[in-house]
């Protein structure tokens, strides 16, 4: 069978669609396991604290996944004032 370029376009945009949706799931995942280890370390969150966190990127996350195990408070990860 002989495949267009129109069809190998397709293609290419549905694996870059499928993809895209695993990242958002595995990111999705990854911050509610940080707001549970934040519940669990620091009690109930403020909403503003849940808020914040659901705003930040992954890459903004990364620091907190780590910090979480050593922080003494939600202030020093950045989370209240």
């Amino acid at each position: 069978m002989n495949t267009t370029w129109f069809d190998k376009g397709i293609q290419r945009g549905i694996e870059q669609g499928i993809q895209q949706g695993l990242e958002q799931g595995r990111e999705q995942a990854r911050r509610a396991v940080l707001l549970e280890q934040l519940e669990e370390k620091f009690g109930p969150l403020a909403p503003a604290v849940r808020e914040k966190v659901q705003q930040m990127s992954w890459q903004q996350l990364a620091p907190l996944v780590k910090g979480v195990l050593r922080a003494q408070s939600l202030q020093e990860l950045g989370l209240e004032s």
